[in-house]
């Protein structure tokens, strides 16, 4: 016996597709040659419509799914599908369980070929450490004293008028004036000879050095009592140079090796 549901739903669409399109789409759905041929032959007598023919499906349409069972996979069907989905899974494992990509870092900035360079009026040059900067004006309206404070980034310019501040905030000061004096230039040994003599009128107690920076004379004075500090008094060209700093400040002697004149002419020739 024809089973009922192919028997019915051949009844239903043959008049708009056809015995033989419905024959072929029904063993498409898995529907076996014998089970076929009867259910056609069971539905053979009320095939021919009793009513108006239906219109006709568009051009390329096919069948709907025949309602009856699904259709039986091939055993090769079965382990392909198997070993397919198999693969999926070990694939989604694999990237469930992989560790997150690191990101890649960005580029590091590059390194200044060289370090910020403060010009003074004077035609003079400081190379500063990294961390600092440098500002000068003149301290007179004569425009003769230039002053230059030299300080990590961010100081209150208001510490820069407290000498003892210096030292803990790693503030340099430099103050640069003419050699040319009304009784004539001041050399180094001048100089010398006038700053142990303020030295030991106060009684301090120092330690004195003599050196060169870049090729000018200097001469280096530790101050340990009754204050503590550094200075460095440097005799140019046409212009003397005083650094002062904390007593163990780390670049006052970095800073005072820089200093270096460019050969220009002072402010006021």
């Amino acid at each position: 016996m024809a089973d009922p549901r192919i028997v019915s739903y051949i009844r239903e669409n043959v008049a708009s597709f056809g015995r033989e399109t419905l024959r072929k789409h029904l063993l498409e759905q898995g529907v076996s040659e014998s089970d076929l041929r009867e259910a056609m032959e069971e539905a053979a007598p009320v095939m021919p419509p009793l009513v108006a023919i239906p219109a006709p499906p568009p051009p390329g349409a096919l069948p709907p799914t025949v309602p009856l069972k699904r259709r039986k996979a091939s055993r090769a069907g079965i382990v392909v599908g198997a070993l397919c989905g198999g693969l999926g899974l070990m694939a989604l494992s694999f990237l469930m369980g992989r560790p997150e990509k690191a990101q890649k870092p960005a580029d590091p900035a590059p390194a200044p070929t060289e370090p910020s360079v403060f010009r003074g009026s004077y035609e003079f040059i400081l190379k500063l450490p990294a961390g600092y900067r440098a500002s000068g004006s003149f301290r007179d309206a004569e425009k003769t004293m230039e002053v230059v404070y030299v300080h990590p980034s961010g100081t209150d310019p208001q510490h820069f008028i407290n000498d003892g501040l210096y030292e803990h905030l790693g503030i340099l000061r430099l103050e640069v004036i003419p050699r040319r004096v009304p009784q004539g230039f001041v050399g180094m040994d001048t100089l010398k000879e006038w700053v142990t003599h303020q030295l030991d009128t106060e009684k301090a107690t120092y330690a004195p050095r003599t050196t060169v920076v870049n090729g000018m004379p200097a001469f280096i004075v530790t101050v340990e009592k009754p204050f503590q500090y550094r200075k460095a008094y440097i005799v140019g060209d046409k212009v003397r140079y005083t650094l002062i700093g904390g007593h163990q400040n780390p670049v006052f002697d970095e800073v005072l090796s820089t200093l270096a004149e460019t050969g220009g002419h002072s402010p006021s020739e």
